[in-house]
């Protein structure tokens, strides 16, 4: 399996779930199998987001990078080209298609900087701090590796996905 792919799944992992814990909607999480690229489908920020609504947002994109840090290291044998990967399965092959549609979204760190000048650097540094401190705690609990393994594994997770893996009791 890739570090590639690894890090996406755990870095989508964190928006996912940060996203929840904050009382927002996920349509759904997906990672291309082939290329190691993620999306994190939320709902959308309203044009006419207040500031603490856009600082909650800004929370759950910083949180993808702070979800990174959370990844374990993977054995020697991984393979970084993909074609040793066991997931890929014709689920995960199909899932390529929603993440390819949604190429030309912008970068977490696009939103930070276009929405800075709205809700000022503090703001943005609240939101870090927060980010931060959520994606620790899923982690701690494991709310973040089922995620990530489960993202892993099947390439896409709609919202009842989502709830039935983070909803199911853990042992």
């Amino acid at each position: 399996m890739s570090a590639q792919r690894v890090r996406a799944a755990w870095h989508e992992s964190a928006h996912a779930v940060t996203a929840l814990r904050l009382g927002r909607h996920v349509e759904s999480v997906s990672l291309d199998p082939l290329t190691g690229a993620g999306v994190t489908v939320a709902e959308p920020l309203s044009p006419d987001a207040s500031p603490a609504e856009v600082e909650r947002a800004l929370v759950v994109a910083l949180a993808g990078r702070e979800g990174e840090r959370w990844v374990p290291e993977l054995p020697s044998r991984a393979s970084e080209n993909g074609r040793d990967d066991p997931y890929l399965s014709a689920q995960g092959l199909a899932a390529m298609v929603a993440v390819e549609e949604s190429a030309e979204r912008p970068t977490d760190e696009d939103a930070v900087r276009y929405y800075e000048e709205q809700i000022g650097a503090e703001a943005i540094a609240r939101a870090r701090e927060l980010a931060a401190e959520l994606v620790e705690r899923s982690a701690v609990v494991g709310q973040l590796e089922l995620v990530a393994d489960a993202l892993l594994l099947h390439a896409h997770l709609d919202a009842r996905d989502l709830e039935a893996i983070l909803d199911a009791p853990t042992t």
